[in-house]
């Protein structure tokens, strides 16, 4: 029997986001900037969206979650990734578009828009570390 694939490699910033900064020679650069921050020597990158912004099963429900997690242990371990992120992520292209073209976007798609700026916001592992993590009994 074949063994099931599933998704390891969880972006924290979707690869349909970071595709808008490749450049006119289709290359993406990286910099990383805790290196920097550290007074090391450090330069751009050549680097593909699949390679970066990434953390291993990231969103993965796992067996050692507490049961209180929303009742999440009763859904697919991949839900999060393969329901919810795919949705949001999906229609992030055409949004994108419609925004360079147009001096105005419909409603609907303002607010997927909406929903997926804040969903950057909320994915992102400094915040989930700085402030979930720190104010979650509260």
């Amino acid at each position: 029997m074949k063994k099931e694939q599933r998704t390891k490699k969880q972006h924290f910033v979707p690869e349909t986001y970071l595709r808008n900064f490749i450049n006119t020679a289709n290359e993406l650069y990286t910099l990383d900037f805790l290196k920097v921050k550290k007074s090391w020597n450090e330069c751009p990158k050549r680097n593909s969206p699949g390679g970066i912004c990434y953390i291993v099963d990231y969103y993965t429900i796992l067996d050692h979650f507490p049961d209180n997690y929303l009742n999440l242990k009763e859904d697919n371990p991949l839900f999060i990734e393969d329901t919810v992120l795919t949705k949001l992520e999906n229609g992030y292209p055409e949004i994108f578009l419609e925004i360079v073209k147009s001096t105005e976007i419909k409603r609907d798609m303002a607010r997927d828009l909406s929903d997926f700026i804040i969903n950057l916001k909320l994915r992102n592992p400094y915040w989930f570390e700085r402030v979930i993590k720190k104010n979650i009994d509260s």
